[in-house]
């Protein structure tokens, strides 16, 4: 599959944290709050936010995860129209 991508699209091989990268590189370039991505990705709070503040984010959560299918989607139009 990698050897298709890049011969096809030029796209270098990535893994999964790079993905993880991604995805919280762009929902703070879009103004989601860190402790909200840090709990999209599964990270714990550390310090005293984790022990006085127990609220999940969880709408909060959905809002990042729906910005950031919208944000993908955009970016593969843009993509697409240069081709």
């Amino acid at each position: 599959m990698w050897s298709y991508l890049f011969e096809k699209y030029k796209m270098p091989k990535f893994l999964p944290h790079d993905a993880r990268r991604s995805i919280s590189t762009l929902l703070s370039e879009s103004g989601v709050a860190l402790h909200v991505t840090e709990k999209m990705l599964g990270h714990t709070m550390r310090g005293v936010m984790v022990v006085y503040n127990k609220h999940d984010w969880i709408k909060e959560q959905a809002e990042g995860y729906e910005l950031y299918c919208k944000l993908i989607e955009d970016i593969i139009k843009i993509e697409l129209q240069k081709k």
